[in-house]
């Protein structure tokens, strides 16, 4: 489990402001195995001990900065036989992305990305043919469900595979 308790921005005057994140939403705690995993063995490797620790530093173990951060990115992105233009900020869309594939609600994915704000969340949830053909099958399930909760006759499909077209005024 990650807590985020404070944020390092960069303004456009250079000057390094270490605060609490952006808003409210920006508190938060984040769980993932793998991301934990990784998190720490690098707090055991590069992260000084104490609170007032940077998780993320360079090699002289001052903050990142925009200019020195890119010249590490390219070279883990080299490192990593990453070919084409891939950008730091793709990490964050892809990992917000995998859970709204996996079922997070709009909230889940709020909390989890510490937005404040439908519209910036929405940036992330995404639908594809797979996903519409598993959200079918989930309503055709649950209809089963509840059919035979009721009693009513089921008789699966018709041969052609057509739906019953209800009549009537």
């Amino acid at each position: 489990m990650v807590k985020v308790r404070r944020a390092a921005v960069e303004l456009p005057t250079g000057e390094l402001r270490i605060g609490p994140p952006k808003s409210d939403a920006g508190f938060g705690t984040f769980t993932c195995r793998l991301v934990t995993e990784d998190l720490r063995l690098h707090f055991e490797i590069y992260v000084k001990p104490g609170a007032e620790s940077h998780v993320f530093t360079g090699a002289k173990g001052a903050l990142l900065r925009r200019s020195n951060f890119q010249r590490a990115w390219r070279k883990a992105l080299k490192a990593a036989e990453v070919t084409g233009a891939t950008h730091f900020h793709d990490l964050r869309h892809t990992g917000n992305n995998w859970p709204g594939k996996s079922g997070a609600t709009l909230a889940d994915l709020m909390q989890r990305m510490g937005h404040a704000s439908t519209r910036a969340a929405l940036r992330y949830i995404h639908t594809r043919d797979s996903r519409q053909r598993f959200l079918a099958q989930a309503m055709s399930d649950h209809l089963d469900g509840l059919r035979a909760d009721d009693g009513t006759e089921q008789d699966g499909d018709d041969e052609d595979g057509a739906l019953p077209v209800a009549s009537g005024t």
